[in-house]
């Protein structure tokens, strides 16, 4: 599997008279202009204060509306960062920043030829919520995916089974059997938290294991108008980039790749869910590839999961979910309210665990989804045999109408993958030039051989 080696600026900048937020703003028309410099190495050892240690954050947290933050060369971290692994301590570690009740902010590299490093190992990278007129720009973000083991995360989703890895319980309460506690056992019980809509306890999901690149949540009025470009997003155990509950949002000209590898959630690398409104939700240019589940899907309570149709196949989302069959490249779903446009448009997938590109359980009468152009080859990783992923590998709508598909090249590596496929409701109504081919075909193309 390819892989892009990270290039990060290996000096160190300080900006105004410490590290962290520049001395004094400017003003340019209606924005503020504010410059952030990384903080001391010394923060990774000894974690003084938020002000020196995340001036992101800090410089995020008091932006005024329409402030533009430009941050310099350098890593950026979350509070409690650390390169410990395995690990026993530091799995819930929260966001590097978080964006809440915002309205026009952006974040982007100080200069177009450096691209500053957001490195996290707990709940994610950038987290959105309830804001409006967000710009993400010329940022990488890391987690800490590559120093996870398989065995650390089998062991974890055991835990959030509450049995062992034999499926076997003891029917006492503890961290590694949330399922066994009382009510009042449970808000005791390191890492377990009471389900007071399903009325049990349950283990409580780590960021160490779940952690998300860049993630907009539903918040009490959603979010609006986000632009995420121009990107660099890896080694994230779940999504690179998600958005959900959102409307007019614009994913485009990224490098999403590595991710997903950890999480139980069965997510995949780009994803627009319970998409809201009327605007246009676009995901163009991107290049995304290497992202796949290695662990079964597992929910205690799908009904948690709005406008989730389930699966016809034995014991999904179970403890004893055996096999693996989510984890894809751009994949937009439940998307049942969504009464907008989707734009598909000039993704290359590739080297992804399921399909390239999914439509699925987008249905609303008035919506519209384009796919227009994209590359898609060599994905369907996840193995049939030991992992049992379904016939897959390429172009898929899965209950979706109103598709538009035009100019796609698609190959499948796998024998038995299909190119294009369509399951439950699927109505494309207007569309033509798609090509499906070996994948020698698509390979020469791409010089990737």
């Amino acid at each position: 599997m390819a892989r892009k080696p990270r290039a990060v600026a290996a000096v160190v900048v300080f900006v105004g008279s410490s590290p962290g937020i520049a001395a004094g703003t400017q003003q340019d028309g209606e924005w503020t202009d504010v410059t952030v410099g990384p903080p001391p190495a010394s923060c990774w050892s000894s974690w003084t204060s938020d002000e020196l240690c995340n001036p992101l954050d800090t410089a995020v947290q008091a932006a005024v509306d329409f402030t533009r933050i430009s941050l310099e060369a350098g890593e950026y971290r979350n509070r409690g960062w650390s390169e410990a692994a395995p690990r026993a301590a530091g799995l819930a570690n929260g966001w590097v920043t978080s964006i809440t009740n915002k309205k026009g902010l952006i974040i982007q590299a100080a200069t177009p030829d450096s691209k500053p490093l957001l490195r996290f190992d707990g709940a994610g990278g950038i987290s959105i919520k309830d804001s409006q007129q967000i710009t993400l720009q010329g940022l990488e973000i890391e987690g800490p995916a590559e120093r996870i083991t398989g065995a650390e995360a089998s062991d974890e989703r055991a835990r959030l089974t509450s049995r062992s890895l034999n499926g076997s319980t003891t029917g006492q309460c503890s961290r590694t059997e949330c399922a066994s506690c009382s009510e009042s056992e449970c808000g005791a019980t390191a890492d377990c938290q009471y389900d007071s809509a399903n009325g049990f306890c349950r283990g409580t999901t780590l960021g160490y294991f779940n952690g998300r690149g860049i993630a907009v949540w539903a918040g009490s009025s959603g979010s609006s108008s986000l632009c995420f470009r121009q990107l660099a997003v890896h080694h994230c155990p779940a999504s690179g980039i998600r958005a959900n509950r959102a409307n007019d949002v614009v994913i485009s000209d990224n490098l999403v790749y590595d991710n997903l590898w950890w999480t139980t959630s069965g997510e995949s690398a780009i994803v627009f869910a319970e998409s809201q409104g009327y605007g246009l939700m676009s995901i163009a240019r991107n290049v995304v590839y290497g992202n796949r589940n290695f662990m079964p899907f597992y929910s205690p309570s799908l009904a948690d999961l709005p406008g989730q149709t389930g699966s016809n196949i034995g014991h999904y989302a179970s403890w004893n979910q055996d096999y693996i069959i989510d984890g894809s490249g751009v994949y937009i779903s439940r998307n049942q309210d969504f009464e907008g446009t989707f734009s598909l448009e000039e993704n290359t997938c590739f080297d992804n665990g399921i399909n390239g590109v999914v439509v699925h359980n987008t249905d609303n009468d008035l919506v519209t989804v384009i796919v227009e152009r994209n590359v898609v080859f060599s994905n369907g990783m996840t193995t049939k045999d030991v992992e049992q992923r379904q016939s897959a590998g390429g172009f898929v709508i899965n209950s979706g109408i109103n598709v538009k598909l035009w100019s796609n090249t698609v190959a499948t590596s796998v024998d038995g993958d299909y190119a294009y496929q369509c399951f439950n409701i699927c109505s494309i109504i207007a569309g033509g030039n798609n090509k499906a081919c070996v994948p020698t075909e698509v390979n020469a193309v791409y010089n990737d051989t």
